[in-house]
């Protein structure tokens, strides 16, 4: 009996088997027919898409630049009144201008379903991406304010209660215009999206008034024959510069010469001799020809010819004695030119127009006015700004947009969201010079966020050319190329030898000793030693594991495994060897006449 009960459950649950196999299958089945259904209708819509897109067009006009004006005129707008209820949009072709791509007006010509007021239309703009555009919308004759919006994502912006749109309809030609003014754009491009946020790209693209605004300086300053920039705070600028560090004035035009820029070492540069003079440079235009004279506070050299035949600046290593001519009042020195060039239709030269240029180190920016002798002011000078210090506000010259870019990749890594081994990586993807490493004001600016203050600065500089030393092993640099060769620099000064203008690269950058060297891909073991030791214990297991960190900061021995080779930390006695490799890689570079950060 019980035999025959345990083959009746066996059949049972056989058969129980056998019919959700069935019902499975039948599930199946059922689901494939809805995936061949699907597949069919992506097809539908696919071929229907390609059908608007034919009956559409998609222009490529507008990919001028200069293009800010946009009409589309829809023809038989009676019938599309018909057809088209409420809420049901007619889409222009896709369209570029003022050099910003795939572009779209969207028209609904009985209004949007928000839409409160019978008989009126609604408009919206699209536009891609990472545009800043003000523009102004308008249906025939009938105009809206202008509208400034930002695109977070590919959107329409515009209005759902537009105009009456039977006012605006031609209707001998039963169509009515519908278009866009753009009155300024600028567009940031993101490339790379992901977790790999090192991917991460953003050009900037200066808005069409930025450009113009630009050339018009040329005309108005084309007066201009004197040049005068106040350099603010020259006593704290001087005790904290080295030999070779240098201020640079803001971009300006004069006498119908246009980017034109100073450059200022307040303690003289890598050709100075003497102790406590200055040295100043002119940059401009490559084949520019000009009579100059350069001035410091009161001090004047010139008028000397120069012709500028490449990018280097020209100027006086031992220009003067800089203490004599500080403002001991103000604590200020200005620096200058005047320029013996007439500009054409000008006066020759006989009216004295003075630009002013000043760093107010109040001020996250740097300003500039232009004034006559009379003090007549005259408006509309726009220069670039700058980086400012993160304690006194100091202004470094660099463009509004680089700033912009920087900034965010600072303040990253300061809270620990950028680790140190891909900082310097990151800013030069943005494009920030290569010489803006080496400047000493970027490097104080680090030395205050990042902590390591713990090195005097010398000895922290020692430090860094010594890792750099140690680092160049074969593997380091089929990886890396020359990124660390002190021997070489493509930027020359007058002479034919290394520019003055552009301080050392990144060997000889202070205060960049955490994120100097990549220690996850060197295969040198000791060099990953040499370069652990200069972290402090809460530097150190920041970027550790939760795990690992928790370990470490019980004080038990802390290895890391995570990011490419397990090493220990190291005992601080090997930073004195890591210091007589900076020095004697120091006096390489004396011999070999590469400039060195003093």
């Amino acid at each position: 009996m019980a035999e025959n009960d345990w083959k009746y459950r066996i059949n049972q649950l056989g058969a129980h088997i056998a019919d959700i196999e069935q019902k499975h299958m039948a599930e199946m089945r059922r689901q494939d027919k809805e995936i061949q259904a699907l597949k069919d209708r992506i097809d539908a819509l696919r071929m229907e898409n390609e059908h608007l897109t034919m009956q559409l067009g998609v222009t490529e006009a507008g990919t001028d630049p200069l293009t800010r004006r946009v009409e589309w005129t829809i023809t038989g707008i009676r019938e599309q009144l018909k057809v088209c209820p409420k809420n049901v949009s007619i889409w222009s072709p896709e369209f570029s201008a003022c050099g910003i791509r795939n572009m779209q007006l969207e028209f609904f010509p009985q209004g949007r379903e928000t839409a409160t007021l019978d008989g009126f239309c609604s408009v919206f703009f699209w536009c891609p991406e990472g545009t800043n555009i003000k523009y102004q919308l308008f249906v025939g004759n009938h105009y809206r304010a202008p509208d400034e919006d930002t695109y977070d994502s590919r959107m329409g912006h515009g209005h759902s209660n537009f105009c009456l749109l039977d006012a605006e309809i031609d209707h001998a030609a039963d169509s009515v215009t519908v278009g866009v003014d753009i009155v300024d754009v600028s567009r940031v491009y993101e490339m790379g999206r992901g977790e790999i946020k090192a991917c991460h790209l953003h050009v900037h693209r200066l808005s069409l008034n930025s450009l113009v605004r630009r050339e018009v300086l040329v005309v108005e300053n084309r007066d201009v024959s004197l040049v005068e920039w106040k350099i603010s705070k020259i006593s704290r600028r001087l005790a904290a510069a080295p030999r070779g560090a240098s201020l640079y004035s803001p971009i300006f035009t004069a006498a119908g010469i246009h980017d034109m820029l100073l450059e200022f070492y307040p303690n003289g540069n890598a050709n100075t001799k003497k102790d406590g003079y200055c040295s100043l440079y002119l940059r401009c235009p490559e084949g520019t020809q000009i009579v100059v004279t350069l001035i410091v506070g009161s001090y004047r050299k010139g008028p000397i010819m120069a012709k500028f035949d490449g990018s280097a600046g020209k100027g006086l290593p031992e220009f003067c004695e800089l203490a004599e001519q500080i403002n001991k009042d103000e604590d200020s020195i200005v620096v200058g030119l005047e320029l013996k060039n007439a500009a054409p239709g000008t006066d020759g030269g006989s009216k004295k127009t003075v630009l002013r240029l000043e760093i107010d180190s109040t001020l996250v920016g740097m300003s500039a006015a232009v004034q006559s002798r009379k003090n007549k002011r005259f408006d509309g000078l726009a220069v670039d700004g700058g980086l400012p210090s993160s304690e006194t506000g100091d202004i470094y010259h660099m463009h509004d947009p680089l700033v912009e870019r920087t900034y965010p990749i600072i303040r990253g890594f300061i809270s620990g969201k950028i680790p140190p081994w891909s900082f310097a990586d990151r800013l030069r993807e943005v494009g920030v010079p290569e010489c803006i490493f080496a400047t000493h004001d970027f490097q104080l600016l680090l030395q205050r966020e990042f902590e390591v203050d713990s090195l005097p600065f010398n000895e922290v500089r020692l430090v860094l050319k010594g890792l750099i030393k140690s680092c160049r092993d074969k593997r380091y640099r089929a990886r890396h190329g020359d990124r660390f060769d002190d021997t070489k620099d493509e930027t020359t000064s007058t002479d034919g030898k290394i520019s003055s203008a552009v301080l050392p690269r990144l060997e000889d950058s202070a205060v960049q000793t955490e994120e100097a060297v990549d220690v996850t891909r060197v295969s040198d073991r000791s060099l990953r030693e040499e370069h652990r030791v200069r972290l402090s214990p809460e530097k150190r297991c920041q970027y550790l594991p939760l795990d690992e960190r928790e370990r470490y900061l019980r004080g038990e021995k802390q290895r890391e495994t995570s990011r490419g080779g397990e090493f220990e930390t190291w005992p601080s006695s090997r930073i004195q060897h890591i210091r007589d490799e900076g020095a004697a890689a120091e006096r390489d570079m004396r011999r070999s006449g590469v400039d060195v950060l003093y």
